[in-house]
């Protein structure tokens, strides 16, 4: 799997008034180029047999360092695990991907391939909603007999993650799709799931909207894998790395970037959102630098960027970038998201 960046990271190196300048001539990557995330379908070992039986018993590993995890300050709570999606899905997942957010009143945690909330008052193991994701999207329409807009892909979906919007006191979930010819699938496909919670309270529904993700990068159609997540005050940021298909040789194309309005998206019904899609390496001249990368989770009054626009948030990515000294993050920094966006690339040490 690929790395995570923090949220706030970004925030705070521009807080740090660390900048280096764009010295692009002399960094150079010295790591491999993004490859797909190991829950994508792509590995074998993504979909795992049942090679650990249902019977077993799990027992969870000391957690990091050699004294192992730190106290807990609230007693544990039992979530779903490995042998749950033998239950709703028929089959067992690798790696499980875990994610989790809290709103004012409940916990969501998702993963491979399972969503579930719980209140945080008098917290048990038992949630007060458990589906597996394919299910908990089943109110878009199925693709029968062929996807079309606004379908899901009927999958058991991929690299899940969910944040709680607390601009406007909303979770939102996303999920990825992914069909593929040379896996047997009737046609090429991607799709990215989008839930969005209609209140700060889950129980009280959400709304659903799925995105057509298949790209044309570089005269290729390629599939978006690996998301990143976040919000501003106006918008939620979607970012995947984009993969070409197998049968064109599953090259590495592009890191893009969705910006969605909340207006739609927030208020209903169902696939009502919009979006608009950038490549933000490609706009800034540096198609070469684009890697993973992640949106930050904006926080705090919303206020203006280097340019003096609206500032939106900033795209954060490192993948082993030296000048032979120095290591260096990438940021994009995005502005006036929902007009005409722009973006100011840096590199800071």
């Amino acid at each position: 799997m690929q790395s995570r960046t923090l949220y706030a990271l970004a925030a705070a190196v521009l807080t740090a008034g660390c900048l280096v300048g764009t010295a692009f001539a002399t960094t150079v990557r010295i790591s491999d180029v993004p490859v797909p995330s190991a829950g994508s379908g792509v590995h074998v070992s993504d979909v795992t047999p049942t090679t650990i039986p249902p019977s077993a018993t799990l027992v969870p590993k000391a957690g990091p360092g050699p004294f192992g995890a730190p106290p807990l300050s609230a007693p544990a709570v039992e979530g779903f695990n490995y042998v749950t999606n033998g239950t709703y899905n028929g089959t067992f997942f690798i790696p499980p991907d875990p994610h989790c957010a809290a709103g004012p009143t409940q916990v969501i945690n998702i993963g491979n391939c399972l969503i579930e909330w719980r209140r945080k008052a008098a917290m048990s193991d038992t949630p007060d909603f458990l589906d597996d994701l394919k299910g908990f999207f089943s109110a878009l329409p199925a693709p029968a007999p062929n996807p079309g807009p606004g379908t899901t892909l009927g999958t058991a979906t991929f690299d899940p993650k969910v944040i709680y919007d607390q601009y406007a006191q909303r979770f939102v979930v996303i999920t990825l799709e992914r069909w593929d010819t040379a896996s047997g699938n009737p046609s090429n496909q991607s799709r990215i799931l989008v839930a969005v919670s209609k209140d700060s309270n889950p129980d009280n529904g959400f709304w659903f909207h799925a995105i057509d993700s298949k790209v044309n990068v570089g005269g290729l159609d390629r599939w978006a894998d690996y998301p990143g997540l976040a919000v501003d005050d106006k918008a939620i940021y979607i970012t995947n790395n984009m993969f070409a298909f197998l049968g064109a040789g599953g090259s590495f194309g592009a890191s893009l970037l969705w910006i969605i309005p909340k207006t739609g998206a927030y208020s209903g019904p169902n696939n009502a959102l919009s979006f608009a899609l950038y490549d933000a390496y490609a706009a800034v001249g540096q198609s070469g630098f684009a890697q993973t990368t992640q949106p930050a989770h904006m926080f705090g009054a919303p206020g203006n960027g280097f340019d003096g626009n609206p500032l939106g948030t900033f795209l954060v990515s490192y993948g082993g970038l030296s000048d032979g000294l120095n290591e260096y993050l990438d940021i994009i920094q995005v502005t006036d998201p929902l007009g005409t966006p722009n973006f100011n690339f840096h590199q800071f040490s």
